[in-house]
């Protein structure tokens, strides 16, 4: 007679259901190496009060090896940190990977651990070039946004980017007043109180041509009302020895396709088998 134990098995099919939603989750640790090509956006000007430095915003190409399994994947890295810098190529670094969707990865981040003075206000005009200014109920919007949420914002940014999720052929450099306003946006939400610098969009910096208030205001609306279903495509990759946060190398927005990672279908298969291994074995009972 064929018995089947029914609490058993659905014990096994929970496990299995666990299995496969941590095969979906990224490591808390790794290893990065950036390797260009780069979508660059720029160039910026950015002044710390007694010399200025240009430098570039935008998309990098780069590998992340996650520690645990060694599997290695070819992500592209968005900055999100004007105050440091990176070069390219740069690695193999020791790094922290944090998601969006967790409150609690905020705290080993650059910004989730070190601003904790606050961030500056957001004001207007933001830059000489605008002629438009913020919305009184826009600027209260993200100067009440917390660290998550100004990530989340960055990372609803980043989306926004006309080349995300195309691998760059070469360096490009992407001067068009919509990824400069962009990758200004970015930086403004995340300008910590005790940074270097001030972010280019600031009034104090001159201006950079880009519509920094159009996606301002874009990123305060969706806060309010946009889908964050996208989110699980975001991590934060921070150095893993940085001290503060003028401190180690740049922090990036990593963007992941939305596709399973390899180990899932390992894992997956694994889980599967050992249930209809399970199953036989009691049909056989």
């Amino acid at each position: 007679m064929s018995v089947l134990n029914t609490p058993s098995l659905f014990k096994s099919a929970l496990l299995l259901a666990a299995a496969g939603s941590l095969a979906f989750a990224y490591p808390d640790s790794g290893t990065m190496t950036v390797t260009g090509p780069s979508d660059f956006v720029g160039t910026f000007v950015l002044n710390n009060g007694t010399q200025s430095f240009s430098g570039y915003g935008g998309g990098y190409t780069g590998t992340v090896v996650d520690t645990v399994t060694n599997q290695s994947n070819t992500q592209l890295l968005f900055c999100n940190d004007f105050s440091n810098d990176i070069s390219i190529p740069s690695g193999p670094m020791a790094v922290k990977i944090s998601a969006l969707t967790n409150s609690s990865d905020i705290s080993q981040t650059r910004f989730g651990k070190y601003a904790v003075n606050g961030y500056r206000g957001i004001n207007v005009p933001l830059s000489s070039s605008q002629i438009t200014t913020l919305s009184t109920n826009t600027e209260t919007i993200l100067n009440g946004a917390s660290t998550l949420e100004r990530y989340q914002m960055a990372a609803y940014l980043v989306s926004q980017y006309a080349f995300l999720g195309d691998h760059p052929a070469g360096n490009i450099v992407h001067g068009d007043s919509e990824s400069r306003g962009i990758q200004e946006a970015i930086w403004t939400l995340l300008d910590a109180k005790g940074l270097v610098f001030t972010p280019p969009s600031d009034a104090s910096q001159g201006g950079q041509t880009g519509n920094v208030t159009t996606y301002l205001t874009a990123a305060a609306n969706w806060l309010q009302n946009g889908d964050r279903s996208f989110l699980s495509r975001f991590f934060v990759i921070t150095d893993a020895s940085m001290q503060g946060l003028n401190s180690g190398v740049q922090e990036l927005l990593m963007y992941t396709p939305a596709v399973p990672e390899p180990r899932f279908g390992v894992i997956l298969g694994a889980g599967l088998l050992a249930l209809l291994w399970k199953v036989r074995r009691y049909r056989r009972a």
